[in-house]
């Protein structure tokens, strides 16, 4: 049995490990100060970036459901359900929409290794039940649109993961 810590430590480790993700971090951040809060997601981007200047860019994650389910006679299971929420500044001008939407799906494809046999995730954590060719596994878009975020306009996408837990 997993806890939820060792869950959110490893998918914030996950996340980390994404190229050019920004800031990661375990729970939601809000400073009242806006200029503080700006500051604890300023991004600065190294050589080569398409985005070149520093810029708001970050993301963080919590659980929001737990269903306790009988999966047989013998196991229970915990299903957690995860929102991981990114920011990225919006600039027209570098069409940061596709910078963005890559960085979403690298994200993606973290976790999708992750819970991969031998991936960091799947150490503990499972992605779903045993199922058909239908199963919902990984993570889900749930949206992506254009948010104010400390004052700035940003692109913002909000993620799903439901994870399974052996109790």
């Amino acid at each position: 049995m997993s806890t939820v810590k060792q869950i959110r430590d490893a998918l914030v480790v996950t996340l980390a490990a994404v190229p050019q993700i920004g800031h990661v971090y375990a729970r939601e951040r809000y400073l009242t100060d806006e200029k503080k809060f700006r500051e604890i997601y300023l991004y600065k981007p190294g050589a080569g970036e398409p985005i070149a200047n520093d810029h708001l860019r970050g993301w963080w994650l919590r659980r929001v459901e737990t269903e306790e389910r009988q999966a047989n006679t013998a196991r229970t299971v915990n299903v957690h359900t995860w929102l991981v929420r990114g920011f990225m500044a919006l600039k027209d001008d570098v069409e940061s929409e596709l910078v963005f939407d890559d960085l979403v799906e690298a994200v993606r494809a973290a976790v999708r290794v992750g819970l991969a046999p031998g991936g960091s995730l799947v150490s503990v954590c499972q992605p779903g039940p045993i199922g058909g060719a239908d199963s919902e596994t990984g993570l889900q878009v749930l949206n992506m649109r254009p948010v104010t975020f400390t004052g700035v306009l940003c692109h913002s996408a909000d993620l799903q993961l439901t994870t399974w837990t052996h109790i």
